[in-house]
């Protein structure tokens, strides 16, 4: 009596059984563990400090693609309102040279566009239609627009290296 069923059962049985022999599903290797044998510097925090000023005295511009993530806080109402992530590039030049642009999420359209001089800053904001030109150490706190009054200085004094 001839049954099909069975001889295709038995295939897969044995198809089952040799396939996780094949080396199909993962793979296992030694890592070959590395270690220097040069001599360890040593110095001391005067030193390091000198080091690190010398060479951030050699940077005389800087071109970032960065991720932007804000939020704005209203203590009084104990709210904190974040806004989404978006993409941006920073371009940088010493002495106080600044511009910034941020991309909408998923389209990639502009969202803002921004200039600094290190004395006056100039701000494209295509989907609202608006341009706004402002002094950067203008202090005009307005707490219904915390997100419109940070200045290129901000951002300026938390890229670089006092």
């Amino acid at each position: 009596m001839y049954r099909p069923h069975l001889r295709l059962f038995l295939l897969l049985i044995l198809s089952a059984a040799t396939f996780p022999l094949s080396g199909c599903l993962f793979r296992t290797r030694t890592l070959e563990r590395q270690f220097s044998d040069r001599p360890l510097k040593t110095a001391t925090q005067q030193e390091l400090i000198e080091y690190v000023n010398m060479q951030a005295a050699k940077i005389q511009s800087m071109q970032a693609t960065v991720d932007i993530d804000s939020s704005v806080g209203d203590p009084k109402s104990g709210r904190i309102t974040d806004y989404k992530e978006i993409r941006g590039y920073v371009l940088a030049r010493k002495p106080a040279m600044l511009r910034m642009k941020g991309l909408m999420p998923v389209v990639r359209n502009t969202a803002f566009d921004m200039v600094s001089d290190g004395l006056e800053f100039k701000l494209w904001i295509p989907p609202k239609n608006k341009f706004v030109v402002g002094l950067n150490n203008a202090d005009n706190y307005q707490p219904d627009k915390r997100l419109r009054t940070i200045r290129p200085n901000n951002i300026n004094n938390a890229l670089r290296i006092p």
